[in-house]
């Protein structure tokens, strides 16, 4: 029962345990024991305040986009927001992104919508030298060997350049821009007695051969060859290099009136 005023007060009225009625007592550890809080003004203990950490539902917390409701994530650590209606809104899955959120875009790709969403794609068709483009003898860039001179059009399309003298591995380099894609190549130039065997290179690789050798000479001659493949867009080296003759050639010369490169793929 209850201790009464001015009651003398026993050491067994003095307890470290959760008693009725009894005075509270800190244990060895300075500790001492209450019961279950129930009324909004208990004094807490430390399973009630554990417990209510641990709750999934606390507040009223939803895992659902539910207004004036705190947030609590689901098993997979997701939670559900609406849709960003003004700046400063937390992006959800399925809203646009601006551009710094974007992913990192790929060299020589650009962005397209696709199914209304951002998507790399290569550049559009109307990307100067995209599908088409006609070298012309004297647009070289640099001359990595020989001497190369002009010589006027005789019964053909137009001037030609030509290495005199001829020498294996006279080289002359253009630069272009290709965009990525499978190309054939044309040739373009004089077959004869002294014609050398021709390897086009790009960038250093070479992608097509043609022998220009023929017993008589035969002017504007189309030497093509197709399924060159660009990985990667930009702007490139093509070299028209000499590089050996056939057996009954007297020379390693290459006379071209010009040069072209057309997208099929």
């Amino acid at each position: 029962m209850p201790i009464a005023p001015n009651e003398q007060i026993l050491a067994a009225d003095v307890v470290a345990t959760a008693t009725a009625n009894k005075i509270a007592l800190r244990d060895a550890a300075a500790r001492t024991k209450f019961a279950a809080p129930a009324a909004a003004d208990d004094a807490a203990i430390l399973s009630t305040v554990t417990d209510h950490a641990a709750l999934t539902t606390a507040h009223g917390a939803v895992v659902a986009a539910t207004a004036s409701k705190m947030v609590v994530r689901d098993a997979e650590g997701q939670a559900k927001f609406a849709a960003p209606a003004e700046a400063g809104d937390a992006l959800i899955k399925g809203t646009a992104l601006t551009i710094t959120e974007m992913a990192a875009l790929t060299t020589g790709k650009i962005w397209q919508g696709v199914a209304n969403r951002p998507s790399e794609v290569d550049l559009p068709a109307t990307e100067s030298g995209e599908g088409h483009i006609t070298i012309l003898p004297l647009s070289y860039e640099a001359i990595g060997q020989g001497t190369w001179e002009v010589a006027a059009p005789s019964a053909e399309l137009v001037g030609t350049l030509t290495n005199n003298p001829p020498n294996d591995l006279d080289n002359l380099s253009y630069e272009a821009y290709l965009a990525a894609g499978t190309y054939t190549i044309l040739l373009v130039g004089q077959h004869g007695a002294g014609g050398g065997i021709v390897d086009i290179d790009i960038e250093g690789t070479e992608v097509a051969t043609f022998d220009l050798y023929n017993a008589a000479t035969v002017k504007n001659q189309l030497d093509e060859d197709a399924g060159n493949v660009i990985a990667t867009a930009g702007i490139k080296t093509i070299t028209l290099r000499l590089h050996g003759k056939h057996a009954s050639s007297a020379a390693y010369r290459l006379q071209f009136n010009y040069l072209v490169l057309w997208r099929t793929a």
